[in-house]
């Protein structure tokens, strides 16, 4: 039998690992602290990547600077697009009912990272050209409509208008005069590698972008309630990629993005560059061919799939995922942005059982669909939690230079008040931004601005402060 009673040296050793606090004193309670993710970026786990996704990933990125995350969000988008939802032309395309609502494979997403650098374009690529080839094999189009063929779009999203344009119905009939045959095909992908742009026209009063965005997302008709240009595409099935820094996506969302559903439609990705790969290897044809040979038998069973269910055991995890996800706070932005992880979970699970070419959800592919969303978490919590903090010591630092040069301006530069300051702003300032300013100014090495007190009535209270450059 082993002597596993320890030696005096090693006793020591625990005592001095226990004052340390490295390791528990007996009765004493363990508490695990979530790490800082504010800090650290989020790190992917191999299981967010099964079966022909994870040979995907391997393949495309092991030779180049594609990022995997990137990759697989490519790959699962555009196969979602070209899976599509029930239709007149595909009416056994897969959906899952959850209650009374009905959820097809329509994930949007957004790749996030610093710019040039987290090889957002990079890993599209190769995911394309598989998208290409299936295209290619998929033969001639079939009164406009093969559902081999995926319709793409990257050039940029400004209206609400021109996605409903692009998916219209058709009008009248062939021998009229002005017959529009319309989009028969309601499949499309679309890459917008200018996100920030899409968060610019939102703001804009009478741009109908964000609401047209938001109801393609829950599945529904779009049929505008104007006079002018009533263009109808009915039950459009779209799905996104926008591309965008993390310092756009924390500076463009305004509150109003947060609020009301327009970004928590969004699953967040934040990705960089993993290694330096000065000459990058381009992935063989025939392994490209071999996956697009994949993907048309994943699509061509996806086609005849008709409704999904869980199995019993898949049922038991969904509800320990859903009461975990369902009770999870992180604040009242984030957990905003997160509002529909319950959702993407059912969703991303959905398309891993079909990616196997089976009907029905297991527990494996929720917790494939979990590991997504801890991922998204994650980089929620870093992106607006982290960079926020970065683009609000920049604005700090830009008000702080415009105060300086008003105070070198004002009074010929012989000094100011704080009140001139402020008028100079058209009183648009806060006394606390004011405040936070000219602190920031006097306390830098050196100081770019200085205060003396006088008293310019002998009469009055309290001294004058006086603030003049440096």
């Amino acid at each position: 039998m082993a002597n596993n009673i320890p030696s005096d040296a090693e006793i020591n050793e625990l005592v001095k690992a226990a004052e340390r606090g490295d390791i528990p004193v007996a009765g004493e309670e363990v508490t695990i602290e979530e790490p800082d993710y504010t800090r650290i970026e989020p790190q992917r786990k191999e299981a967010m990547f099964p079966g022909i996704l994870g040979d995907v990933v391997k393949a495309t990125t092991t030779n180049t600077e594609a990022v995997p995350v990137a990759v697989a969000i490519n790959f699962l988008c555009r196969l979602s697009a070209m899976i599509g939802r029930p239709s007149k032309a595909q009416p056994l395309a897969p959906f899952l009912y959850v209650g009374d609502n009905v959820i097809h494979c329509r994930p949007f997403a957004i790749i996030c990272g610093n710019s040039g650098k987290g090889r957002k374009g990079t890993s599209d690529k190769p995911v394309a050209r598989i998208f290409d080839t299936v295209n290619s094999l998929a033969g001639s189009c079939t009164q406009g409509y093969n559902p081999l063929r995926l319709n793409t779009h990257s050039g940029g999203l400004s209206s609400g208008e021109g996605i409903s344009y692009c998916l219209r119905d058709g009008v009248g009939q062939p021998e009229d005069k002005d017959y529009d045959a319309g989009q028969p095909d309601k499949r499309l992908f679309v890459v917008e590698e200018e996100f920030s742009n899409v968060l610019t026209q939102c703001r804009r009063e009478s741009n109908t972008l964000s609401s047209v965005i938001r109801c393609v997302f829950d599945g529904g008709t779009l049929a505008p309630l104007t006079k002018k240009n009533q263009t109808t595409a009915t039950e459009p099935h779209i799905s996104i990629v926008g591309h965008i820094t993390s310092y756009e996506l924390v500076e463009k969302t305004t509150g109003n993005d947060v609020s009301n559903g327009f970004l928590n439609r969004f699953m967040i990705a934040f990705t960089k560059r993993e290694k330096i790969v000065p000459f990058p290897e381009r992935t063989p044809d025939d392994v490209i061919k071999g996956f697009a040979e994949r993907v048309i038998d994943i699509v061509r069973f996806s086609h005849t799939a008709g409704r999904i269910s869980l199995t019993s055991d898949a049922k038991v995890t969904w509800g320990e995922i859903y009461h975990d996800l369902t009770t999870w706070e992180g604040g009242r932005v984030i957990t905003s942005l997160f509002a529909r992880s319950e959702m993407y979970c059912l969703m991303l699970a959905m398309l891993f059982a079909l990616m196997d070419k089976r009907k029905e959800i297991d527990t494996p592919d929720l917790a494939a669909a979990y590991a997504w969303l801890e991922y998204w978490k994650h980089t929620l919590i870093y992106v607006f939690d982290g960079e926020r903090m970065k683009v609000e010591a920049d604005h700090k630092a830009d008000f702080a230079e415009e105060v300086y040069q008003a105070i070198a301006s004002l009074n010929g530069g012989q000094g100011c008040t704080q009140t001139e300051i402020y008028n100079h702003f058209g009183r648009n300032k806060s006394s606390a931004e004011l405040a936070a300013a000219l602190e920031h100014l006097m306390t830098r090495t050196p100081p770019r601005a200085s205060v003396q007190s006088i008293r310019p009535n002998p009469k009055a209270k309290r001294p004058t402060k006086i603030y003049t450059a440096t």
